[in-house]
This record gives structure tokens, sequence and C-alpha cells, in this order.
């Protein structure tokens, strides 16, 4: 049963460092990243200043990025979107 369970939870650990991978792929998500990784909380409008990306675009990429817990989005007003320790990790290691 023991074995099982390791199994599964390689699989699990493989299947959710893939989907990370994956979403980050595109640039302008590590320069998102790199913009609240190291800076204050911002907003949608001030990551789309500093980033030059569209509405549409922006939108799609920080999903993907809140979707793997990279960013974290506030319920204030206005909205924020921040870094989480797992950005925090991941810029320590590189």
């Amino acid at each position: 049963m023991k074995d099982k369970d390791n199994i599964q939870a390689q699989a699990e650990v493989s299947s959710s460092i893939k989907k990370l991978i994956e979403v980050l792929k595109p640039k302008k998500r590590l320069d998102i990243i790199d913009i609240l990784a190291y800076g204050d909380d911002c907003t949608f409008e001030e990551i789309q200043t500093k980033t030059k990306i569209s509405t549409e675009s922006l939108n799609r990429h920080l999903e993907a990025l809140l979707e793997v817990d990279l960013i974290y989005k506030t319920d204030d007003q206005p909205i924020k979107y921040g870094s989480t320790s797992l950005n925090n990790t991941l810029h320590l290691l590189t």
C-alpha cells in the first residue's frame, strides 16, 4: 500500500512541476513575476503600464499565474496582485 501511495504522490508532484514549467514558458509571465517579486503589490493597470501587455493578454497571463499559486490577488479595492512565497522561492533558485 505504501508503494502505491508513494507512486501516486510522485505522479502528482511530477504533474504539478510540468504544469508550472508550462505556465512559465511565455516570457511575458516571467516579466510579471519579476515585477511582483521585487516590488510592492500592483494593480492591473500598474502591471500593464510596466509590461505593455494588452488587456486581454494580461488577463490570461495573470489567471495562469494565479492558477499555479505564483501570484495572489487581493480582495481589496483596488484589486492588487502580489508575489507568493512559491514565487519568492523560485527567485532564490535563479
